[in-house]
């Protein structure tokens, strides 16, 4: 069961739980039952994954999404996507910042605050479409991770509600 919303031109379903929205979006995408600028949004993932097959922590509380699309570019331009995600994230985080604090990108798929990661970027393709996972820790993240890692309520942002941050990510993308 899911809720379905829109912002601007893209549709989103936010589910309770899930093991994997890219795992979804990718059998939706075999099944032609989602198309371009869809996005899966879920509470808990649990069996959240990250690159080189990494498991993605994902407890209630942050920010799991996977936006769908079908793109116009060549397959040798489409790894740009995974930074062009992790600037518009960026910018969306910049909007919540309190302070001084340092967003970088880390190439090809972090996005970092003061030099820890807080946020993780999937990129997957499907015959003509690419699916990317984005994970941002909000309230919590891992420990005892081998690039040291943060979320945005310990780094002193103001109180940042999953959805607004996701649509804020949207208008940037």
């Amino acid at each position: 069961m899911f809720i379905r919303s829109y912002h601007q031109n893209f549709s989103l379903d936010h589910y309770p739980e899930l093991i994997s929205t890219s795992s979804l979006a990718l059998e939706l995408i075999r099944s032609h039952q989602i198309n371009h600028n869809h996005v899966i949004l879920t509470d808990e993932q649990t069996g959240g994954r990250g690159r080189l097959g990494k498991d993605w922590v994902s407890p209630i509380g942050n920010l799991y999404f996977s936006l769908v699309l079908k793109p116009k570019k060549l397959v040798t331009e489409i790894s740009e996507l995974s930074f062009l995600t992790a600037v518009a994230m960026g910018l969306a985080l910049v909007e919540f910042s309190l302070g001084d604090k340092k967003i970088n990108h880390k190439w090809p798929n972090d996005i970092l605050i003061d030099g820890k990661k807080v946020a993780g970027i999937l990129l997957e393709k499907d015959a003509d479409f690419v699916v990317l996972g984005v994970g941002v820790n909000i309230n919590s993240h891992p420990k005892n991770t081998n690039y040291p890692a943060c979320n945005l309520e310990e780094q002193g942002f103001k109180i940042v509600d999953k959805i607004d941050l996701l649509k804020k990510f949207l208008n940037n993308f």
